[in-house]
């Protein structure tokens, strides 16, 4: 946030600096309609921005309002730009996901793949794809191929995690879990993660449990992915994480950084749409970082 929002005091013109915080804002203050406003100031700016408008796709109009043939649309529209963009092809690949076109899914993260071979994203999304489309024996090697490349990435192993509960490899799945628990006692690991592991461990009230303290700490990850990304699914269909979803979905603003940071932060100087939203923030909701008044 605060990166994001000085490169927007240098330049307001900055499309990158607008999707930057358009982004943040999502991963850390759960705010959809200032995510919007400011990726959609990036795309004013420039129109040609790939970058900018994969995200704007994907994390905004996909995975925080729904919008999954919209955001399959300007994903495409982004890859037309630069066809060659492995990156824009993983985020096409992504979109269709998301939106349930698996197939179509598929083939571009196995076109991303092929351009370039050490893409861990690609390699991780193919096997997603592939395991949302029930193609389990594909999607491990896809995933066991990912683990490897990335020395056992915590999102590879919680997507193999996934798989091997999808298709009935229990033992396997708790034995990642396990791994990721001992992992937790000396390195970061996401809250929503384990909550995926543990769910395909077998353990559905520790996922939801896990769920619940990864929302109530407002974690990225569970702010991005928990309502429509596809991992989620099972989880998904329990009721109680269906409640916690109805409170995302309720607070439009989370509690990390909020705009009293962005307000003290541009002070007198920074770009006026900001500022202007922070003291609208500021009349109604404080972060909890913020001092007392």
């Amino acid at each position: 946030m605060e990166a994001a929002a000085r490169a927007i005091q240098l330049d307001p013109l900055s499309a990158s600096g607008h999707t930057a915080l358009g982004c943040a804002t999502l991963l850390y203050e759960n705010n959809r309609t200032f995510a919007r406003d400011e990726f959609e100031r990036a795309l004013s700016i420039r129109p040609t921005y790939g970058l900018g408008r994969s995200w704007y796709a994907l994390f905004y109009l996909q995975w925080a309002v729904g919008d999954f043939a919209r955001g399959v649309a300007e994903a495409r529209k982004a890859l037309d730009g630069d066809p060659l963009s492995v990156y824009l092809t993983f985020l096409f690949g992504a979109c269709l996901l998301t939106a349930g076109r698996q197939d179509e899914a598929i083939e571009a993260c196995r076109r991303a793949a092929h351009q370039d071979p050490d893409s861990f994203v690609a390699r991780w999304l193919l096997g997603v794809s592939l395991s949302t489309a029930g193609r389990f024996d594909e999607a491990i090697g896809a995933l066991e191929i990912a683990t490897q490349m990335s020395h056992r990435h915590l999102r590879a192993l919680t997507s193999l995690a996934i798989v091997f509960g999808r298709c009935g490899q229990n033992a396997r799945a708790c034995d990642i879990h396990r791994e990721l628990r001992q992992r937790a006692t000396y390195e970061f690991v996401p809250l929503t993660y384990l909550a995926l592991t543990a769910e395909s461990a077998g353990d559905i009230d520790d996922a939801v449990a896990l769920a619940r303290q990864a929302w109530n700490d407002r974690e990225p990850t569970f702010l991005l992915h928990a309502r429509h990304f596809p991992e989620f699914r099972t989880l998904r269909a329990d009721m109680r994480f269906a409640a916690i979803i109805r409170e995302q979905m309720t607070l439009a603003v989370g509690t990390r950084l909020g705009a009293y940071e962005i307000l003290t932060l541009l002070g007198s100087g920074g770009h006026w749409a900001i500022r202007a939203h922070a003291a609208t923030r500021l009349g109604c909701r404080k972060s909890r970082f913020c001092p007392s008044s």
